[in-house]
């Protein structure tokens, strides 16, 4: 009886993994026949000012992404081989030589009078910190900060280079002297995240014309984030926008990869500006947004390919977080609306199985040596049809075709290896040389001797 028990669970079980592999296959095939945008929308009822707060919350997330990736300084990958950013754990000083935490947070300090502004005890106490395990209350995060001063003047005093010039994984061991503080992600995260949607705030005050695509808006914030709203505003890219325009050009400082996301963004902002035109206020059709997706990514593809496309693996995650924001924008091209919550949570999980499953994860990729796997998926973006009203579809069919390229040329390059001659034949052949002119030589002296004699 029991053994019929076990068949049965193994039949059931086979029959659910069956069902589970039919779904995804109607998945993917619904994927590829219809838009690549169709599947994203969540039918929901009207929305309570709950609801609302949270669709925000998210929107702004998506938004601040591109941001918090910059100020960050380093990943680590989850148990799903997801690639994830991590702020620093504790305080450091940034190149301006302020006191800084987390995704790139200012804790706001009069240095002439020894005393934290309002802002900082404000942003002290959204953070959770612990120290030896305990969290620490606001007076002693107070005295925290005050100690980092001290300490800083201290080295500065004793060292030719400023504590500042040195990385903040460096600095922390100065600072805590090998006892480190913990600064939790999520409260980081919250933390700056409040900051990034104050800059924001004053940015619209000031310009409407920012809110023209969520693009802009991000690459606007982005800027004041980082210098301030006068920093903003005495930029090429704000005296432009003020006056209804999105410049081809902003003349960005020139600020390595930062530089490089912002003339990304910039780029991304003018096609959708220009679609936006072309479509004189009618609902886009996902094909149209489909061909401004994979331009999107063909322009990425350029422009970090020869900078941070050489760090693996934080490409992978601001890959995926730019082309979350190019999709969240053709939503509401396509819908006329923004999107809530949990489309917006479909729509990252849509990046994040574009990036890791059809890019990095391509069963096409398995065919190639791993040494050339990089080479291959730029080579794909690139010649990606564009006419292609599936960029699914379009991605896919220029995997296979980069694949068959770098599989051709590695079995080309093994024929070539192949006709060489092998180390070892090549050390036989030079010892048999070399033993046959010892031998003439043997020979030649043997005759003169016997010459001599």
């Amino acid at each position: 009886m029991s053994n019929e028990n076990t068949k049965t669970s193994v039949e059931l079980k086979e029959k659910e993994q069956k069902e589970e592999q039919s779904k995804e296959q109607a998945k993917e095939q619904a994927k590829e026949q219809n838009g690549f945008f169709d599947s994203l929308p969540e039918n929901g009822a009207s929305e309570n000012a709950g609801e609302n707060d949270e669709n925000e919350k998210s929107l702004l997330s998506c938004l601040f992404s591109l941001t918090y990736l910059m100020e960050s300084s380093f990943t680590t990958v989850d148990e799903n081989k997801i690639i994830q950013s991590e702020p620093i754990k504790g305080f450091y000083f940034c190149s301006s030589d302020k006191l800084t935490i987390g995704y790139g947070t200012k804790i706001e300090y009069n240095e002439k009078n020894g005393k934290l502004c309002k802002e900082g005890k404000q942003t002290l106490k959204q953070l959770k910190i612990y120290k030896n395990g305990k969290e620490l209350s606001e007076e002693e995060k107070q005295q925290l900060v005050h100690d980092c001063y001290n300490t800083r003047e201290r080295y500065n005093c004793r060292h030719a280079n400023k504590l500042c010039s040195l990385c903040p994984t460096a600095q922390l061991n100065v600072l805590y002297d090998n006892n480190p503080v913990l600064i939790t992600k999520e409260s980081a995260l919250d933390t700056a995240l409040t900051e990034y949607i104050n800059k924001k705030e004053k940015l619209l005050q000031k310009s409407k014309n920012f809110n023209k695509n969520l693009i802009l808006l991000a690459l606007g914030t982005d800027m004041a984030y980082q210098y301030g709203d006068q920093g903003v505003t005495d930029t090429t890219l704000y005296k432009a926008v003020i006056r209804g325009i999105i410049p081809a050009n902003a003349n960005f400082s020139n600020y390595g990869d930062r530089t490089l996301l912002r003339q990304w963004m910039l780029e991304t902002a003018r096609l959708f500006e220009y679609d936006k035109k072309t479509s004189k206020g009618n609902p886009a059709s996902s094909e149209s947004q489909g061909k401004i997706f994979m331009k999107a990514l063909k322009s990425f593809e350029k422009t970090f390919h020869n900078n941070i496309m050489n760090r693996q693996p934080h490409v992978k995650i601001l890959m995926e977080k730019s082309l979350a924001l190019v999709m969240t924008q053709n939503f509401q091209n396509i819908y006329g609306r923004f999107p809530r919550a949990k489309e917006i949570e479909n729509i990252r999980q849509a990046s994040q199985d574009f990036v890791y499953k059809e890019l990095y994860g391509s069963p096409e990729l398995k065919r190639v040596e791993q040494r050339y796997h990089e080479n291959t998926i730029a080579n794909a973006i690139k010649e990606a049809d564009l006419n292609d009203p599936n960029p699914l579809v379009s991605i896919r069919k220029a995997l296979k075709k980069a694949a068959d390229i770098s599989v051709a040329k590695s079995k080309k390059k093994a024929q070539k290896n192949n006709k060489k001659p092998k180390l070892t034949a090549i050390l036989q052949s030079a010892e048999e040389k070399t033993q046959e002119i010892d031998s003439i030589l043997f020979i030649n002296q043997e005759h003169t001797a016997q010459g001599k004699a």
